[in-house]
């Protein structure tokens, strides 16, 4: 958490998972999963997938970290082991090769941004207006609203964009002067003082955006 107390001690902290984005024509998890499983003509990346989503459904989260796990094993070739499946007489033999996870990850990820990365900024205001309004109804001007997402796409800054006049966003961005651009620093979080007059949105992206890039030559990350 960031060394902020007024975000620290918020009354109300509010939380959007994939329903949130269900709304803007973004696929929910399982669909998403379901949806590139069926693009995969790579027969190695098919199958890796297919026993990925054995060990652990269609939870893209848990799909990815098996995908890092495996390729941080930098010393190993791969990973081999038997499956143990329901109304299986013998345990199934898997394999899950490194190379197939370096491609198979780097796919899901290009998946993730070509889905993701774009809204309609106007659905945005629709959707949201109604319930910041809500929240904010019985708060005076200047009031601060953590919001923590699982989801990838700029929805929240696209709406904070398109509704500048009444709404402050901290989405951990500051400028830097050495780089001449914005990147992602807690810091901005904790140096935050938001706006009197408006009403500041303090936003935590748990997985990431869909916008997001990380520079290798610095490991900054930077909007893409």
């Amino acid at each position: 958490m960031p060394n902020n107390e007024t975000i620290v001690n918020s009354p109300v902290i509010l939380f959007l998972g994939a329903g949130a984005s269900a709304p803007l024509g973004k696929p929910m998890m399982a669909e998403f999963v379901d949806k590139v499983s069926k693009t995969i003509a790579v027969n190695e990346q098919q199958g890796m997938l297919t026993n990925l989503l054995k060990f652990r459904g269609n939870d893209l989260e848990l799909i990815l970290g098996e995908l890092d796990t495996i390729i941080d094993l930098d010393y190993a070739t791969g990973v081999q082991g038997y499956l143990r499946v329901a109304g299986a007489g013998q345990p199934v033999p898997f394999s899950l090769e490194r190379d197939v996870a370096l491609k198979l990850r780097t796919r899901l990820k290009h998946a993730i941004i070509r889905e993701y990365r774009n809204v309609d900024s106007s659905k945005t205001a629709e959707i949201y207006n109604p319930l910041f309004d809500a929240v904010f109804l019985r708060a005076k001007k200047g009031a601060w609203l953590p919001i923590f997402t699982t989801n990838y796409d700029p929805a929240i800054e696209e709406f904070c964009q398109r509704e500048y006049p009444r709404y402050q966003l901290c989405d951990g961005f500051v400028y830097d002067p050495a780089d001449r651009h914005n990147s992602w620093n807690r810091s901005a979080f904790d140096d935050f003082e938001g706006h009197d007059e408006k009403r500041n949105l303090i936003l935590f992206k748990l997985h990431g955006s869909a916008d997001w890039l990380l520079v290798k030559s610095n490991q900054r990350i930077r909007r893409g």
